[in-house]
């Protein structure tokens, strides 16, 4: 089995066993092969027997929940939840794991660049090209250009237009 660091998965590991119950785990390997089914029976039961009575004493799994996110208001970061979960995913989960993250951070990256454009409309001098989302962008191209630059591509479009038509 793979050595855990998550830090959520260790904390909810020690707040729902006891010292005594990871005792049994410990001395697992060295109890006979024929009773090492009942023991690791006996573990779970007792694990199971331990987290009902916590639960039931302290109401401790909200409680569990507050300590891995500070006040319980941590913002919903599926990224962040992705790379969390990443160690005990197979292969084939991990690749659709981070081709999720990659999709969420392009729509992030398209969200910044969209109220950026936004931003820049807003501010941008009479005459100047339309940078909104969905605006042509040629009109951004050619408000780039000089004058001089700007007869030149029309001449050049209109030619273009010319040999298409005949």
């Amino acid at each position: 089995m793979e050595t855990c660091d998550n830090q959520s998965v260790i904390a909810f590991d020690r707040l729902y066993t006891t010292n005594h119950i990871q005792i049994l785990k410990v001395l697992l390997p060295f109890v006979d092969p024929s009773a090492q089914k009942n023991m690791i029976i006996l573990i779970k039961f007792l694990e199971l027997q331990y987290t009902l009575s916590y639960i039931g004493q302290s109401g401790a799994l909200g409680a569990a929940s507050r300590q891995t996110h500070p006040g319980g208001s941590a913002p919903f970061d599926i990224v962040q939840i992705f790379e969390q979960i990443r160690n005990f995913c197979t292969p084939t989960e991990q690749a659709v794991l981070e081709q999720l993250a990659n999709l969420k951070k392009g729509m992030e990256m398209y969200r910044e660049m969209t109220e950026l454009m936004q931003m820049f409309s807003q501010s941008a001098p009479e005459g100047a090209p339309d940078m909104t989302p969905g605006a042509d962008p040629m009109d951004l191209l050619r408000g780039m250009l000089s004058d001089e630059q700007q007869a030149l591509f029309e001449r050049f479009q209109s030619a273009a237009r010319s040999r298409e038509d005949g």
